[in-house]
């Protein structure tokens, strides 16, 4: 793939967090990554079937008929639990920071951001008398902020909010009742998002269920069609009483939602379901309010969606009279005036709709708008239709352009009487107001709704932090104060692992199939060579890259593919040469012998040639000879276990010790050896079933902290248990990775729909003899240019092993008393001191400048 990027200056906007909010100007003048293919190479029907099925893989490791989701809502519902609890347990303590694992641990909690990145709303709702916007974004957060854009504000997350099931009331006493799903069955708050309860919903599962169409009527009941599962017939659900109870209304005969739509014409009452029968024939249903069932209306009708098409139906009342429309299998874009008995074509659609369909704007029903990766409107009735923008657009105009992945249209009246339009995607809300010729992003200030699957920070300037989005690109900024901050995306799509090499100086950074970008200067510009990964045979969406652990090496190992194409799955080593990429295939091939995919890659960081690989088939593997030959490791993650190996994370303090993550759903989640990789024991004690995606020790590894499906946890090592990290602010969402920053004592988390959050370790309540505290020792001056001194005090000789940010060791050695150790000529950078005595071991980290 040829991509060409233009460079990229770094933009700091402090602007965007004044009460005026941003001027169009400013934000005009965002990054803009142009002249490339990425996005829509990543948005096409195989890419996200790949997502899917990648998804898929790594939370079940292959075992089929495993509901990995009704396990996570059993966890989500006991997270939310947790938080109410501990609401109650640090209600008196007038410190910052709160006691969390059953009160062994205290720390600060930190939201990070980004705050003007806005990543994916699913779904909207308007309420007129508080002129408020209700939404629900991509991990399942719920929010309400005003029409201009700049007060968006959580009202919960402690839940996991399913999409598609939204609804707004009034009480009688003039607060706000909001109806929402979770995992499917809904729920309803009476006190505007705060606190939670089920429905009586009689059709309630363990499992949950699926939600598509949703309707509001004019009496304010709410018909909605569910799935319970994908083998399930599609049923229909209305409520009478604004939420409060659920009646089964009726059956249908397929459980292809494709086969589907349910509509309520624009200013009518009545409501349609259409069903196909074949790839040219359909049904319509009408639904009889005194039966409260749908009755056929027509039962045969000339018009189908094809084999692979969505049902698509909408219809208004104009000029006296009720016209239908929908989309055909060839796409062509049909009308029914005499409702449903024919279909006339109007015209031909330039691409084809996703399942969010169109509007078609009740305040002037010729004029309707449709979405798919990117958004057309007509205001000729559908004779005529045009492209509003293309994706790429939106970067030279984020204000007035709109974001890429179309997810929700809904027109609404404000308190004026004037109708707009709120349309969800990919990229926040946009409004307009005259059926999308102009637009006006209105996430840009506070939406912070970022859905990252990696987050690094800068191994010498530990203030630039990056991160490889879903559908937001590749992003980066400057944490500069404790709050949530802006970041730059530098070019688009989705990113996932980030590698650093040479101390810092360069970035590498992979793209869905196995684009792997390079960046010179990670700090500022864009990237300036690719490599393609060619594979036939390829089930990891995003395959895992490591940096060579020799820093001096300006290279990275990627999981392959082969470099010349077909079957098989190997590691290729990539060096960055005279501007262009290099790649060299190692012999030895994964697929060849394990059946499946490199998952995960490691190096260990005391032996430069001991490597470590886990596969797509739950087997695990290393070598002693920098990856030319490699072994099957002894482990118990194979036979009744489905673990597919997210993560591999060699200890920086014992060489023998390697702790291994993945799927949890059929045995642990996360396992360690202690033989240098040659055998694996589960630690699974406190972890509940999940995928826990990363580890990340601290510096003396007493703590292990871990990023999960279920969120965030940490492995107390005096107590072989795993705890709950949850904090009263943390969002219960999808934590994806997580890495320790020594200098601060703070975990760092990306997550999947609410952005960063940092956890800044204070207080350790386990007294364990076996852990120095940190008086014993003193280490300076910190940074430092030429030399450290190491202090041991009262603790006599210790052996004291210094190990650079990679794992690479500097200097070994015994010390008595204070010790000074020549640094003036080590690469500058952050370095972890060892230090083993028989009071004990403690690891305290330095910066030389």
């Amino acid at each position: 793939m040829h991509i060409t990027i233009k460079t990229l200056g770094f933009l700091a906007i402090s602007s965007f967090v004044m009460s005026c909010g941003p001027s169009k100007k400013e934000l005009s003048q965002y990054p803009q990554p142009t002249d490339t293919i990425v996005k829509m190479d990543a948005e096409d029907v195989p890419k996200k079937a790949a997502r899917s099925a990648w998804i898929d893989l790594m939370h079940t490791g292959g075992e089929e008929g495993l509901d990995w989701n009704a396990i996570e809502y059993q966890n989500s519902k006991k997270g939310a639990e947790y938080k109410a609890e501990l609401r109650k347990i640090n209600a008196n303590n007038e410190r910052e920071g709160e006691w969390l694992a059953d009160g062994l641990l205290k720390g600060t909690w930190r939201e990070k951001g980004s705050i003007d990145q806005a990543g994916s709303i699913l779904v909207t709702k308007y309420d007129e008398e508080s002129d408020k916007i209700y939404c629900i974004s991509a991990g399942g957060t719920l929010w309400k902020g005003g029409r201009e854009g700049f007060s968006w504000e959580v009202l919960n997350q402690d839940y996991r909010f399913s999409n598609n099931l939204l609804e707004v009331y009034t009480n009688d006493d003039g607060s706000k009742r909001v109806i929402a799903a979770i995992n499917g069955i809904p729920h309803i708050s009476y006190n505007d998002g705060a606190t939670w309860e089920m429905s009586d919903f009689s059709g309630g599962t363990a499992g949950g269920w699926s939600i598509f169409d949703n309707i509001k009527m004019a009496d304010g009941s709410i018909f909605t069609l569910f799935r319970a599962g994908q083998n399930s017939n599609l049923r229909m659900y209305y409520s009478k009483d604004e939420g409060e109870s659920w009646i089964r209304g009726a059956t249908f005969f397929s459980s292809d939602t494709r086969n589907y739509s349910m509509n309520k014409p624009a200013n009518s009452d009545d409501l349609y379901v259409i069903e196909q029968l074949s790839e040219t024939s359909s049904m319509l249903h009408l639904w009889n309010k005194e039966t409260e069932s749908f009755e056929p209306f027509r039962q045969s009708m000339d018009i189908g969606f094809g084999e692979n098409r969505q049902a698509i139906l909408r219809g208004a009342y104009h000029q006296d009279s009720l016209k239908l429309y929908s989309v055909n299998g060839d796409n062509d874009f049909m009308m029914s005036v005499d409702t449903g008995e024919t279909w006339t074509r109007l015209s031909t659609l330039q691409s084809n709709m996703w399942r969010v369909g169109f509007e078609l704007l009740p305040s002037d029903p010729e004029t309707m708008i449709y979405g798919e990766v990117n958004i057309y409107n007509t205001k000729s009735g559908g004779k005529q239709w045009f492209k509003i923008s293309d994706w790429w657009e939106y970067y030279n105009d984020v204000f007035g352009k709109i974001h890429a992945d179309i997810m929700d249209i809904e027109e609404y009246v404000d308190p004026e009487g004037n109708p707009f339009t709120l349309i969800s995607n990919h990229g926040g809300i946009s409004e307009t107001r005259d059926g999308g010729t102009t637009m006006k992003n209105i996430g840009l200030v506070g939406l912070n709704v970022s859905q990252y699957y990696d987050v690094r920070t800068h191994p010498v300037d530990r203030k630039f932090v990056y991160a490889g989005a879903q559908d937001q690109g590749f992003q980066r900024g400057q944490f500069v104060s404790n709050g949530p901050e802006s970041f730059e995306q530098v070019i688009s799509g989705d990113y996932g692992h980030i590698e650093f090499t040479n101390n810092g100086e360069h970035l590498w950074t992979v793209y869905p199939g196995g684009s792997v970008s390079y960046y010179d200067d990670p700090k500022n510009g864009g990237p300036v060579a690719w490599y393609e990964l060619v594979s036939e045979t390829e089930s990891v969406w995003i395959p895992p890259i490591v940096a060579h652990p020799d820093q001096t090496q300006n290279a990275v190992f990627l999981a392959g593919g082969k470099v010349d194409g077909g079957v098989g799955s190997s590691l290729i080593r990539l060096d960055y040469v005279n501007g262009e990429i290099i790649p060299t295939e190692l012999s030895y091939d994964f697929r060849a012998n394990s059946g499946g995919e490199i998952s995960a890659i490691a190096f260990s960081p005391f032996d430069f040639n001991k490597m470590y690989v886990a596969t797509t088939s739950r087997m695990v593997f290393l070598s002693t000879d920098g990856g030319e030959t490699f072994e099957r490791a002894e482990t118990n993650t194979v036979g009744g276990h489905y673990l597919y190996g997210s993560c591999l994370m060699p200890s920086k303090i014992d060489p023998n010790v390697i702790y291994l993550s993945g799927s949890g759903y059929s045995g642990p989640a996360v396992f360690k050896s202690i033989d240098g990789g040659l055998s694996y024991q589960p630690m699974n004690e406190g972890m509940p079933s999940t995928l826990a995606f990363g580890v990340a020790p601290n510096e003396d590894e007493s703590l292990i902290y871990a990023a999960t499906e279920a969120g965030p946890y940490v492995y107390v090592v005096s107590e072989e248990t795993w705890y709950p990290l949850t904090g009263q602010s943390t969002p219960n969402t999808r934590y994806w990775s997580v890495e320790f920053l020594p200098e601060t004592n703070t975990a760092r988390f990306g997550t999947y729909g609410r952005g960063i959050w940092d956890f800044e370790f204070e207080e350790f309540s386990v007294n364990s003899e076996d852990i120095l505290a940190d008086a014993d020792i003193s280490l300076y001056p910190n940074p430092t240019v030429d030399v450290v001194n190491i202090d041991l005090k009262e603790i006599g000789t210790a052996q004291v092993i210094i190990v650079d940010s990679q794992g690479k060791t500097m200097s070994s050695q015994q010390v008595k008393g204070t010790t000074t150790i020549d640094v003036v000529d080590w690469p500058s950078g952050t370095y972890y001191s060892n230090i083993q005595s028989e009071a004990g071991t403690l690891t305290k980290a330095f910066i030389k400048q």
